[in-house]
């Protein structure tokens, strides 16, 4: 009987190890996407933000740009290098990987969405 126990304790304990287990990838990943940082919660999601960068990959598939992008401090985001997602083709005429950059774009949930963008010299 003692046995049957200490078997069925060891088992209750398994179990909820593997739940905890199972359900901590959720926990970690609910801040973060794509290793882009963390939004700022302060910054407001239709506010325009201004940022320039270079192009490194031109996606029209998924009509998604990866930009290397300088500090933007109004969302506390350091240089680094994410996907921003433009709406048609039109939108990126003429832009081509390693272009220097300047663009506006908003925040729309998780996001970014280029509004406008050009080469600069």
């Amino acid at each position: 009987m003692i046995v049957h126990f200490e078997l069925e304790q060891t088992m209750k304990k398994s179990l909820i190890l593997a739940a905890a287990l199972a359900l901590a990838p959720l926990a970690f990943s609910a801040d973060h996407h794509h290793n882009e940082a963390p939004l700022d919660k302060t910054a407001i999601a239709s506010e325009t933000i201004a940022a320039t960068g270079f192009v490194r990959l031109v996606d029209s598939e998924s009509k998604k740009l990866t930009i290397e992008h300088d500090p933007i401090p109004s969302l506390n985001w350091p240089q680094m290098t994410m996907r921003f997602t433009y709406d048609g083709e039109q939108a990126i005429k003429g832009i081509k990987t390693g272009d220097k950059v300047k663009f506006d774009f908003v925040q729309e949930g998780r996001v970014s969405l280029i509004k406008h963008i050009e080469k600069v010299k």
